[in-house]
């Protein structure tokens, strides 16, 4: 499911669809319509949808770091919102990128239930051998996946979900376009 930092073989090389964003930034419910993509290596964009689904608000995470557009949330300062996507996309980017899978020394830990693969910066916490949390080793945050479709003999999460001091955000994609990399 996921491609190595330089798009190796086998990974995710873009992924994309029309998506609900919802969550809560320091107590205040979010829930919008939003075009999602991820591109391979680690580039993320959002674009939440108004009226006849023209663009509201944009999001970009890339190689030149993070943007977005003034996006208010009623009783929330502009800097926790901005904190918050900025965290949430960045793990959503990370997760995808398939940083955790790259070639190198790696373990597995069995425990009370949980079977996680460790990585010098990664774990990745699997159940039927498929990945349902992804994060870095510095207890950063954490990505679950969940509502797996299979796609091209893989399996692509609809649900992405994410959680930080302040704020959760999920994104739900019903029907995810994903290419791979051969």
């Amino acid at each position: 499911m996921a491609a190595t930092p330089r798009g190796g073989p086998g990974g995710v090389k873009k992924l994309s669809g029309l998506c609900e964003l919802k969550g809560r930034i320091a107590g205040h419910a979010v829930s919008r319509q939003a075009l999602f993509t991820f591109k391979a290596p680690r580039q993320a964009s959002f674009e939440l949808l108004g009226p006849m689904f023209s663009t509201a608000w944009r999001a970009r995470l890339d190689e030149r770091g993070f943007t977005m557009d003034q996006f208010p949330v009623e009783g929330v300062d502009q800097g926790r919102v901005e904190a918050a996507a900025h965290g949430a996309f960045s793990a959503i980017a990370a997760a995808l990128s398939g940083e955790a899978f790259s070639p190198g020394p790696a373990r597995m830990e069995r425990g009370w239930g949980r079977t996680s693969l460790m990585r010098p910066a990664w774990r990745v916490d699997l159940d039927d051998a498929l990945a349902r949390s992804i994060s870095p080793a510095d207890n950063g945050v954490a990505v679950a996946l969940s509502d797996f479709l299979r796609s091209r003999e893989r399996q692509v999460p609809r649900l992405l979900e994410t959680k930080g001091r302040f704020w959760e955000l999920a994104i739900s994609c019903p029907e995810p376009k994903a290419e791979f990399f051969p």
